[in-house]
């Protein structure tokens, strides 16, 4: 029993900062054309779906990190693209609550260089913020998934 208890602790210690999982808000931005200074910006992967009359629609997804003084936001867009990837449109803009980010992943200060990884889905991929690896799931919602993977 003295052997397995030292076991556990290990496990839970990395259970509990290895895959920590958080709901985070979105904030509304759709009627907002302005964006602070955009520091980086990159679009997922094109979700297609074929409608009745064999036509094809895509959605997609776009992670934009603005910066304004020193505080990163991260945006994300919603678009819809017609044939071909054609007659893109925006049709919703969300901020990413950066308070709630900031206390569910114990970032210190302010948030800045955050530095995109890669897209995982057309609705998740994965950032690194204060040398946190953070995975951003179901970006498609307004409440959002955010798991720590480091």
């Amino acid at each position: 029993m003295k052997k397995l208890i030292p076991i556990l602790c290990g496990f839970l210690t990395c259970y509990l900062s290895f895959g920590q999982t958080s709901q985070i808000n979105t904030i509304d931005r759709s009627s907002t054309d302005y964006y602070p200074w955009i520091t980086y910006i990159n679009e997922g992967p094109i979700n297609w779906i074929k409608s009745k009359d064999e036509s094809s629609k895509g959605t997609s997804f776009r992670l934009i990190i603005t910066t304004s003084e020193i505080y990163d936001d991260i945006l994300i867009e919603k678009a819809i693209v017609g044939e071909e990837g054609g007659g893109k449109k925006i049709v919703s803009r969300r901020l990413v609550e950066r308070d709630s980010l900031r206390a569910d992943f114990d970032l210190k200060g302010e948030i800045s260089g955050i530095t995109f990884k890669k897209w995982l889905t057309p609705t998740s991929f994965e950032l690194i913020i204060q040398d946190k690896t953070l995975i951003f799931q179901n970006i498609d919602k307004n409440t959002i998934s955010v798991k720590r993977l480091n």
